[in-house]
């Protein structure tokens, strides 16, 4: 996760609402910027894309953890505690 924050998604926008991806690139170092025909586009970070990929990245990472969490115990048998 820190890399998808470090390395986040970036994405060219026009005034006119014309966007274009842009690739990854380094937080503190945007893509140079494009011209898309008599217009300058912006390079702005695609923060959509980063909470979808965070989203489902914990999700993973929480199912993998309970997925070998739950292997250490035969089918059946109940933690009474």
């Amino acid at each position: 996760m820190a890399l998808v924050g470090l390395f986040p998604p970036w994405v060219n926008e026009t005034g006119g609402g014309y966007q274009e991806a842009a690739g990854l690139h380094f937080v503190l170092r945007p893509p140079p910027p494009r011209v898309f025909g008599s217009q300058a586009a912006d390079a702005r970070i695609d923060y959509k894309r980063v909470l979808l990929t965070w989203g489902a990245l914990t999700f993973l990472t929480t199912a993998g953890i309970l997925t070998v969490q739950g292997r250490g115990r035969p089918s059946g048998e109940f933690n009474a505690r």
